[in-house]
């Protein structure tokens, strides 16, 4: 690449009337020639680049005499990671400037250069660093306005400013500077919901700003009214309707416009612009809701969406209505509208405000929006496509706003009003993909909400997912610019259709008899995905697919078996818009298989249906597929759960229903909404039945094989059937397990294998009273089998310790005592030693306090080594006068987190005074909402000595236990607890714990010192493996790793990896003997440990 030689330029340059906050920060310099001259973080207007984006820019100055070349010098937005972009081979001039786009792209298009993060425009540090990574210059933190840099007064100088004209790649010298933005205004109430009336003042921070407003949902300008005192906010719901009035469609029927039955809710909406001389304008904008039962009014999230008047209603530029562009020449004029216009030129900004369910303001930003969705675009309620961008402000949320997934910077999301399933149930789509959202699948997370449009009511709105490349990088982390995403038949949306093209004719050309042939296809496509997406599908009897809402990607790398799923190179399938499914096209007797097979698909297209015809000639697809499917009948479209999820999902939007049907009169009434769920809930009632005889005729499969499933102790293990757990974690598999019942199919391959707990060996299988010995069993069942997995306790495992209490010269002597925390704990959060004395107006009220009287009983000498405690210090506390006052006692509370952990033991050395009560009471519960219970408990009373005894209670069997971070254990005193000058004492408490299999086992680091720290494996799948594993590291703290390494029972290392690029790690374990094995992370400060069985 030859260099390029860069210098000043002139840009066209424009400025719209800004709105963003200012906040002043220092600029850190240093005395070097190379110097971060201007930035600009929120670009609008101001500058495009190659592509025709907006995107943000850095620009460098070379304030020295001489041509620098900047190869291997360094950009970032990250001060812990000062290396995130490396300069490609450019020179700079002696005077001269270098643009750069902070665009994320990472690319180099002729002199176009993008590094591969952008500039957070609420502010973020710029640092320029040396090859070697010695810093050169440094932007603290600043927010700076849309269309306005911050750079240099003067080329090089230590003088900052903002400037109104920025000069991109050119002297700032050239620019026009301002003084910021004016200074946010404050309101005296926080917008939200009120029960009643409030009274507001909007105030400023000097008495030279100005505030103009309006109250219609315009932007106001210096012509708006001035805001000079106080005004009283009552509801406005009694007003006439307004928007609502307006018609977003042109045709009538059933899914024609209607106008609402009676007056919609209405909110106040108060918009300002705060003025200042010499300073930017400022917009705002506060939402007010004063409804009768104020933060209670609603049960779901309320979005407040505020925008222009003629941004969604005028006939020139109004999404929601027909307008200029509506044709009714057209032969489909419903299909033709300002609604089904799409590109840039018709999103419109908006401001929007989400508040909780509590009714405080979760987030504000200032956004785009454009119209969502197919045909759908011509119903009433149209769907929302919300984007954020620097543009506007924030390039992404930052809000967890789906509580099903981790992360919480999404780019854009959708506002769906249900799509097909308008005027019916209003959560379709969004059952079908929560009930299979377990399964491997690229599905959209849900989450109900209500929408209020400049103020007046809109509706019930489901907040979706928008699947694309900024989805896809928050699910698997993929470069969001190097993706293949097609539509359809092989319709590109991201990069291009070459590799699928070849997959496909690769697909068409090989045997499907060689099973070679079946391990390239493999390389080419995700079949573990395929086979989940295409059971969802054929379940929820889908008929607006293959032929259309059909999407697939993959990453741009090639293909490599050692990378994570989603990272691997291979296809995968995005799972949306099932509103033909469930019954509202079809009934559940639809045959979906046939739907699928037939050569020729919807408008007699051979396209639709290729792929899957074509894997079906595969032996070993066709075996998995049918494997997989009854897998699922057996447990994820199992009646009764679908039913339950259903009616789950139902009962969070039916408070709002009624609302939200006199807004739209979709459906009728009530009474038609329930009939409609009803009708999909007799859907999944009837669906298993008829899919289940769909795949007998289709693939001509024998007689039906019931599956009887059992194991000698279900605390001892569990049986995996194919790729699944009969294990009451898994979805589908009821709390009860054993014996467990499935359904499969003569003739079909069978794989069981018995899954030991921790503390557990498997022995032997009983096969209909057969006992057999292998650790798996492939089985080809001609007829009903009654299967029995026996385990048996495993000598050389032991418990582990979860919680410790030492008692040592720490605690001060003669002060009562409410709390103590355990010396060590295994789980993140602490274990608690609480003591609640009975009220009382005695003299000697009852307390906790140290007492001088150690004990050897119970004490974890090895730990104390580690913890780096002294057992000469050891003393002890008492329970002083724990008396019982009228029917109330004083008792020991200990709150013990079981993360991780299954089948507790409590050990302690207790002992009582002469007249200290002579009995303890044990008892515990799962949660503080719950009763205390003694079910399963080995000791429930236990007799006190004058002297130390080992009090040992272990909990084996019980549900709720295992993985509980609520558990907690009770201990009562009775018998004679009426003496007011009695003790019990207590030294050395622990609680023990068997390790749930595949929790992670963190090497064992005090509370005091894991707080320094933060862990490196966030998880390990699936654990126990066969052919593979996968670790996923936290990414951000992949730096401080200095090696991995994979240890067997004896010590002996069996891999060992020091390049560590990833946050998804995969090992292939197809060669590792069956057993146990450590995983070692080691790091700057901290070595971490975690098991892994291998199968």
């Amino acid at each position: 690449m030859k260099p390029m030689n860069t210098t000043a330029g002139n840009f066209p340059l424009s400025k719209p009337v800004l709105v963003w906050l200012l906040s002043i920060a220092a600029h850190v310099g240093f005395c070097q020639e190379l110097l971060i001259n201007e930035i600009m973080s929120s670009n609008a207007t101001t500058l495009q680049d190659n592509d025709g984006d907006f995107s943000d820019w850095i620009e460098i100055y070379n304030a020295s005499e001489q041509i620098l070349n900047l190869e291997g010098y360094q950009l970032s937005d990250n001060p812990s990671n000062p290396s995130k972009w490396v300069f490609p081979r450019v020179e700079i001039s002696p005077k001269g400037f270098l643009l750069v786009w902070a665009s994320g792209k990472d690319k180099v298009v002729g002199s176009s250069i993008h590094t591969n993060f952008s500039i957070s425009a609420a502010g973020e540090e710029i640092i320029l660093s040396d090859p070697q990574g010695e810093l050169l210059d440094k932007l603290e933190a600043i927010e700076i306005p849309t269309d306005i840099s911050y750079g240099r007064k003067a080329d090089g100088s230590f003088d900052f400013a903002f400037f109104s004209r920025p000069s991109p790649a050119a002297s700032n010298q050239l620019g026009q500077t301002t003084l910021g933005l004016t200074p946010q205004i404050t309101p005296s109430a926080a917008p939200g919901f009120y029960s009643g009336e409030i009274t507001l003042n909007l105030t400023a921070t000097d008495s030279e700003t100005i505030i103009y407003y309006t109250l219609d949902g315009y932007a106001p300008t210096t012509s708006s009214p001035r805001w000079t005192q106080t005004k009283t906010l009552t509801d406005r719901s009694a007003a006439d309707n307004v928007y609502s009035m307006i018609r977003t469609t042109n045709h009538g029927g059933e899914r024609g416009y209607r106008s609402p039955d009676g007056k919609v809710r209405k909110g106040t909406i108060i918009r300002t612009l705060a003025v200042k001389p010499g300073y930017e304008p400022t917009e705002q904008t506060f939402s007010y809701f004063l409804f009768p039962k104020g933060p209670d009014q609603y049960s779901l999230p309320v979005f407040s969406l505020v925008t222009d008047r003629e941004h969604l209603f005028s006939p020139e530029t109004g999404l929601f209505v027909p307008g200029n562009t509506y044709d009714a020449s057209h032969p489909q004029p419903h299909y033709t509208g300002n609604y089904f216009q799409r590109g840039d030129e018709w999103e419109r900004p908006a401001n929007i405000s989400y508040f909780e369910k509590s009714g405080g303001l979760g987030f504000q930003d200032q956004v785009g929006i454009r119209i969502h969705g197919g045909v759908t675009r011509h119903f009433p309620l149209k769907a929302l496509r919300v984007y954020l961008r620097p543009s506007y402000g924030n390039s992404s949320l930052d809000y967890p706003l789906f509580s099903e997934r981790s992360y919480r910077d999404a780019r854009r999301f959708i506002l769906r009003g249900s799509g097909n399933d308008y005027g019916d149930t209003y959560f379709r789509d969004a059952f079908a993909q929560q009930l299979v959202s377990h399964l491997d699948l690229d599905y959209q997370a849900y989450e109900p909400s209500i929408l209020f449009v400049n103020g007046e009511y809109w509706g019930i709105h489901n907040i979706r997912e928008r699947q694309d490349k900024h989805y896809l990088h928050n699910l698997y982390g993929v470069d969001p610019e190097n993706l293949d995403i097609l539509t359809r038949r092989n319709t590109p949306e991201e990069g291009d259709a070459k590799q699928y093209d070849f997959a496909i004719q690769r697909l068409s050309q090989l045997d499907p008899t060689n099973p070679a042939s079946f391990e390239e296809i493999e390389t080419y496509f995700d079949l573990d995905n395929h086979i989940d997406y295409m059971i969802t599908q054929i379940y929820v009897a889908n008929t607006d697919w293959p032929h259309n809402n059909i999407d697939f990607w993959r990453e741009r790398v090639n293909y490599s078996p050692e990378l994570p799923k989603g990272r691997d190179g291979r296809f995968r399938w995005i799972l949306y818009d099932t509103d033909f499914g469930l019954g509202h096209v079809n009934n559940a007797d639809h045959n979906s298989i046939k739907w699928v097979t037939s050569r020729t698909g919807q408008g007699g297209q051979e396209w639709p249906n290729l792929v899957f015809r074509k894997l079906l000639e595969y032996p070993t697809y066709r075996d998995r597929f049918i494997s997989r499917f009854l897998d699922q009948l057996n447990t994820t479209f199992q009646p009764q759960r679908a039913s339950a999820l259903l009616a789950e999902l139902k009962e969070r939007i039916a408070p709002e229903m009624e609302e939200h049907i006199k807004r739209w009169r979709q459906p009728s009434s009530m009474a038609v909404w329930h009939d409609r769920v009803s009708h999909m809930d007799r859907f999944v009632q009837d669906r298993q039945h008829f899919v289940r005889a769909h795949l007998k005729d289709h693939f001509q499969l024998k007689n039906d094989i019931n599956l009887r499933l059992d194991v000698s102790d279900p605390a001892a293990g569990f049986i995996q059937v194919n790729n699944t757990m009969i294990h009451p974690s898994t979805t589908g598999v009821s709390g009860f397990t054993y014996p467990w019942f499935g359904h499969y199919f003569e003739g079909i391959p069978l794989r069981l294998s018995a899954e030991p707990s921790p503390g557990y060996l498997f022995d032997h299988w009983l096969v209909n009273g057969q006992r057999r010995e292998d650790l798996e069993l492939h089985l080809m069942l001609d007829d009903d089998a009654d299967i029995q997995a026996m385990f048996v306790q495993d000598p050389d495992e032991s418990l582990s310790v979860v919680h410790y209490w030492f008692f040592d010269t720490g605690i001060e002597n003669d002060i009562p005592l409410t709390m103590l925390p355990s010396s060590y704990s295994a789980t993140e959060s602490q274990g608690l030693l609480h003591y609640l004395p009975a009220p009382t107006n005695s003299t000697s009220p009852g307390i906790m306090d140290r007492v001088n009287d150690p004990t050897q009983i119970n004490l974890d000498g090895n730990l104390l080594d580690e913890l780096g405690l002294d057992a000469s210090s050891m003393r002890g506390i008492r329970v002083r006068n724990p008396l019982e006052i009228d029917g109330q006692k004083g008792y020991l509370l200990l709150n013990l987190p079981m993360t991780g952990f299954k089948e507790p033991k409590l050990s302690a050395a207790v002992s009582r005074t002469s007249n200290g009560p002579r009995m303890l009471s044990l008892s515990y519960r799962t949660h503080e909402t719950e009763d205390w219970i003694q079910t399963g408990l080995s000791v429930t009373e236990f007799e006190l000595e004058t002297e130390y005894t080992l009090l040992e209670v272990r909990l084996e069997g019980q549900t709720g236990i295992a993985h509980n971070s609520n558990f907690q254990l009770r201990i009562d005193f009775s018998d004679n607890t009426e003496n007011n000058s009695g003790n019990v004492r207590f030294n050395n408490i622990s609680l023990e714990a068997f390790p749930l299999i595949g929790a992670d086992l963190v090497t064992r680091i005090p509370i005091n010192k894991r707080e320094q720290h933060e862990i490196f494996i966030e998880k390990i799948y699936p654990n126990p493996a066969s052919e593979r594993v996968t670790i996923d590291l936290s990414t951000h703290k992949l730096h401080e790793i200095i090696e991995i390494r994979v240890l067997d029972a004896t010590g002996t290392e069996i891999t060992s990896i020091t390049e560590i690029h990833s946050g998804n790690l995969s090992l292939e374990t197809v060669n590792w003997a069956p057993g146990l094995y450590l995983v070692q992370v080691l790091g700057r400060n901290l070595t971490e440990s975690h098991k892994i069985i291998r199968r």
